[in-house]
């Protein structure tokens, strides 16, 4: 195409035959908006750490435009509203933060922009920002506190209870592993261990207690630096009634005189059992020897009372002795 020059300049005559007259006719020619802006690329990328102070660099994009002049300048505009609120870009195409960016609540956004000229012309193109996770989030525990329990009879190797705890970060950052926390005691550790990729809790040994208390860390994997929270778990022994009650002494003797009062204490007997909880509550009864039912017993204390005025026909045997024989039992009344 032939280049068309900015002015041109006609030398005009006119003539009535007789007399001649000239002049000078300057033509100013006006560029027309050939083209549009043209970026260099239809789509670019960017990534960017999250968290990013205010006003880093994200990424500079370049638009061109052919025409010459003013026609040849080209503006830059960000065409999501929401964008609007998080990026700017100036007029040499570099967009930067106006606000620090959570991955958590957004990991990746596509701003549209045009690139303008001033004859109203335009172009457009796309930057994909990936927002890179930072270590920002704790694990979290499902529970404010765990509460199990087990049977006193089972064996090492049992698994007892479950914690589970989520990281919103991301990768190693966000993969979490649990351990018993550093300042639990010897004596716990030596009975439970935790799986630190399930969060398992199992025995190790068993020993006869009513509880355990154990504190529970979750760490994630973040680089330099890891978080972690913790939590409490209450397991308590359930026991079995598996010890039989065992008399304070085999025999009781009790003296009484024959004209003794009805109500009076003859005699406390007791016994103890090794199990825990409700199965160490002993009950007591009168198992034989009481036929006539002059005798009565407490059944939580085992005081035994005269319930019948004492007679010596009563007695059975020339020593004027009576056989009673007591039945103690734990668990349930």
């Amino acid at each position: 195409m032939q280049r068309v020059p900015s002015t041109i300049t006609l030398n005009v005559s006119v003539s009535d035959g007789v007399f001649t007259s000239t002049a000078q006719v300057h033509i100013r020619v006006e560029r027309a908006n050939l083209h549009a802006p043209q970026f260099t690329q239809g789509m670019y990328e960017a990534d960017l750490q999250e968290n990013a102070p205010v006003g880093s660099k994200v990424i500079a994009i370049r638009a061109q435009d052919a025409d010459p002049g003013p026609f040849g300048d080209v503006r830059y505009v960000l065409l999501s509203d929401s964008a609007r609120d998080l990026f700017s870009i100036d007029g040499n195409g570099q967009i930067k933060t106006l606000e620090r960016l959570d991955r958590e609540e957004r990991s990746e956004m596509v701003l549209s922009i045009a690139a303008v000229d001033a004859g109203g012309r335009s172009g457009y193109c796309s930057v994909r920002v990936t927002i890179l996770d930072e270590n920002d989030n704790a694990p979290q525990f499902g529970a404010s506190e765990y509460h199990a329990s087990m049977r006193s009879e089972v064996e090492p190797g049992t698994l007892v209870t479950q914690v589970q705890a989520w990281d919103l970060d991301q990768g190693a950052n966000g993969q979490v592993s649990y351990s018993l926390y550093s300042e639990a005691s010897m004596q716990v550790t030596e009975l439970l261990d935790i799986d630190p990729d399930s969060g398992w809790v199992r025995l190790l040994d068993r020993e006869v207690q009513s509880s355990y208390h154990i504190t529970v860390r979750a760490s994630d994997q973040g680089v330099p630096v890891r978080l972690s929270s913790l939590v409490n778990i209450t397991i308590t022994v359930l026991d079995i009634n598996d010890n039989p009650p065992v008399f304070e002494r085999r025999d009781y003797l009790a003296t009484l005189p024959e004209d003794v009062a009805v109500g009076t204490e003859v005699v406390q007997v007791y016994a103890a059992s090794k199990d825990i909880g409700t199965n160490a509550d002993i009950y007591y009864n009168i198992r034989s020897g009481n036929q006539q039912g002059h005798f009565t017993i407490n059944i939580n204390t085992g005081d035994m009372h005269l319930d019948y005025y004492l007679r010596p026909t009563f007695l059975s045997t020339p020593t004027m002795a009576q056989n009673l024989f007591i039945h103690a039992y734990s668990g349930q009344k």
